[in-house]
């Protein structure tokens, strides 16, 4: 099933997303060695970028909260708690996220737990608190 991209990155962050549970999420992608972010981050060493783990992790997160809470609830990042990038990706590698979500302190608060992997290898874990948005109060999506 594709979904309409909320937000402009300059990749998309996931090849697929499956959502097992109200507070369960898988995600994947698969590194390519021609997407454009790749090019100078790393010159003599193509890795792929911190920042777009957590990216997958965001959308497997909003495509979640769009199954549970329905179209007209958008999830956006408010707190990154925790980050620690272990391993590094490479073109050709491919990437699974496991989120498991709760009901943070608040009522419109959720806080996903996240281990991305590669292969065998951990490549990450995060903890992102996300608010929950009532997009048609708001005036619509998030761009």
């Amino acid at each position: 099933m594709t979904t309409a991209r909320t937000r402009a990155v300059p990749i998309d962050p996931v090849d697929w997303v499956s959502v097992r549970s109200d507070s369960q999420v898988r995600a994947g992608r698969t590194v390519r060695a021609d997407d454009p972010y790749l090019v100078g981050h790393y010159p003599d060493l193509t890795v792929y970028p911190g920042v777009f783990l957590i990216e997958t992790v965001y959308e497997a997160v909003a495509r979640l909260v769009r199954r549970t809470h329905g179209p007209g609830t958008a999830a956006e990042p408010a707190v990154l708690r925790s980050v620690r990038f272990t391993t590094a990706l490479r073109p050709g590698d491919p990437l699974e996220v496991d989120c498991e979500c709760t009901p943070g302190d608040r009522p419109d608060r959720l806080v996903a737990k996240a281990v991305c992997t590669t292969g065998q290898a951990r490549a990450a874990q995060m903890t992102i608190e996300f608010r929950l948005v009532d997009t048609a109060a708001e005036g619509g999506p998030h761009a």
